[in-house]
Order: C-alpha cells, then structure tokens, then sequence
C-alpha cells in the first residue's frame, strides 16, 4: 500500500512496536496521530519525529485508548488537524495476566471502539472514501500460549475479528 500523503491514526503510538511503525508511516511520507497514555513520551517522541520529518505531520494526543470519550478525542482532533483519516492502527496493547480486565479493555475492547470509530469515517457505504484497518495481534492468538491464556485469548479475539471484518 502507497502510504504518501495519506494520514494515519495509531494507538500505543509512543511504544517500541508505535514507534517503529510511526517512523515507517513518516519515513514513507504519510501524516501520524500518535494516540497513547504517556503524555511526557508522546511530547519527546513527537518533536523528534517533527525534527527527523518535519513540522506539521506529527500531531500527538494524549488519552486512554479504554475511555470511549479519550478515543472519540483522538479521532476529533485527527479530523481537526488532517482533515481526513486514511489508516487505523490498533496498535495499543498489554501483556500482563495479573491486570486481566484492563488487558481485555485494552487490547479487545479498545481495539473494537476504535475499528468501529474508523469505519464511520472511512466506510464508503458511510460515505467516505475507503480506508485501511490494521490490528496488531499476536503469534499468541495463533496457537496455545501457557503463559498468558488470557493475553492469547484477547489476541485471539483480534484475529478473528480482523479475519471477519476482512471477509
């Protein structure tokens, strides 16, 4: 996929998977929303990549990807700064099985809200003109993973959500 000039909204976008994937968009010439808890993060990681790239393709957004009303923010302000959101990355995500419900709010719930949000604005049978979906999974979601039945659980969850959107 051609990713020039287009413009992208990613959660979990000041992590070490958002921030590869940040880096990637911009290096190939598309606009990034970083979505993401860490405010102090998301500042340094956003200036640096607007020194790298240049002024006015970074925008960063501080919020809960859990708190629908955070999420709905992110997608306002991406509207407000770009005019028009192209790609949807569900990138925010734990591993913790002791934190159980906000792994399941986090890397399920969230993820949900967000593919739903997206496809209001980019479905063309919504009247928008197309978009992509990407959700960040996990080998776990594949095959039995003993370690953390309920993060393989989440992210088989996100497999079989995105294959069904997908069909």
């Amino acid at each position: 996929m051609e990713v020039n000039g287009k413009v992208a909204l990613l959660t979990g976008g000041v992590g070490g998977i958002g921030k590869c994937i940040a880096r990637a968009l911009l290096e190939n010439g598309a606009s990034v929303v970083l979505f993401d808890l860490n405010n102090e993060k998301g500042q340094e990681f956003k200036q640096q990549m607007e020194a790298e790239h240049g002024k006015g393709r970074v925008h960063f957004v501080s919020g809960d990807v859990t708190k629908k009303e955070d999420l709905e923010r992110a997608f306002k302000e991406t509207l407000e700064k770009f005019s028009y959101l192209d790609i949807m990355l569900n990138n925010a995500g734990i591993g913790d099985e002791k934190r159980w419900e906000d792994m399941i709010n986090i890397n399920w719930v969230a993820l949900v809200r967000g593919s739903n949000e997206a496809l209001k604005i980019m479905s063309k049978k919504a009247g928008g003109k197309g978009g992509v979906i990407v959700n960040t999974a996990s080998i776990a979601g594949l095959m039995a993973y003993t370690f953390g039945p309920i993060y393989a659980g989440t992210k088989s969850a996100v497999v079989g959500f995105t294959r069904s959107h997908g069909a």
